[in-house]
């Protein structure tokens, strides 16, 4: 089982979202620590960062994160709206 750590902001955000949007977001953070990689959907963005990145969704709410596979290490990068998590993305580029 991989080890899940929260980005800075990706914390706040989280922190920002309702209760049940929060609890949700939980569950799928555990489900991502189990395997990272099923039902994830690498993202374009990929190429600019030297590591793959990828998302999961729950409802309209996306976990966006990379692997660190000799670590055992998921780094949640972003959390949000699906319209908005994007967006905030933008500082990664």
């Amino acid at each position: 089982m991989h080890r899940a750590r929260l980005h800075k902001s990706a914390a706040k955000e989280l922190a920002r979202l309702p209760r049940a949007v929060q609890e949700s977001v939980a569950e799928l953070i555990i489900e991502i620590q189990r395997d990272p990689f099923v039902d994830a959907k690498k993202m374009k963005l990929s190429g600019r960062l030297g590591t793959p990145v990828f998302r999961r969704r729950t409802g309209n709410y996306r976990v966006v994160y990379t692997v660190d596979g000799d670590e055992l290490l998921v780094l949640i990068i972003a959390i949000g709206n699906r319209k908005d998590v994007y967006r905030s993305l933008d500082r990664l580029k």
